[in-house]
């Protein structure tokens, strides 16, 4: 009776990760994160002609099956790409890097008004101006 809890449970388990790419947006979002991880090599300085050449055509390769409606087909290919290459599966940046940039941002901001503060004329400063 145990096995056939397990059975159903992992078979359950099993159609929600085969249902994972269903239509069209799912398999173009896997594409989009092959394209942000080449353009993340590149920005490391580890893209080179090579490197781009088979990805473009495995690239190629899955566009067919998406043409054809097969987005389980692409998005396994996709994912074996994106495994291949171990770019990240997340399409917004970096948290450490969103987090840097956040700090820079602040201090920034907080070093500007403190010297707009400290550069300001008091009104009692200011000389009267009669009409």
């Amino acid at each position: 009776m145990r096995v056939l809890a397990v059975v159903a449970i992992l078979s359950l388990l099993a159609n929600f990760a085969f249902a994972e790419c269903t239509n069209y947006l799912q398999a173009f979002n896997k594409h989009q994160l092959i394209i942000k991880g080449m353009m993340d090599l590149n920005s490391e300085g580890k893209m080179n002609s090579e490197i781009g050449d088979a990805i473009g055509k495995r690239l190629q390769e899955a566009q067919k099956p998406l043409d054809a409606g097969e987005y389980n087909k692409a998005c396994e290919m996709y994912d074996s790409i994106i495994a291949d290459y171990g770019f990240d599966t997340s399409l917004g940046p970096d948290t450490k890097e969103t987090e840097q940039e956040n700090t820079e941002k602040t201090e920034t901001s907080t070093e500007a008004s403190a010297t707009s503060s400290s550069g300001a004329v008091s009104p009692k400063s200011r000389p009267q101006v009669t009409k």
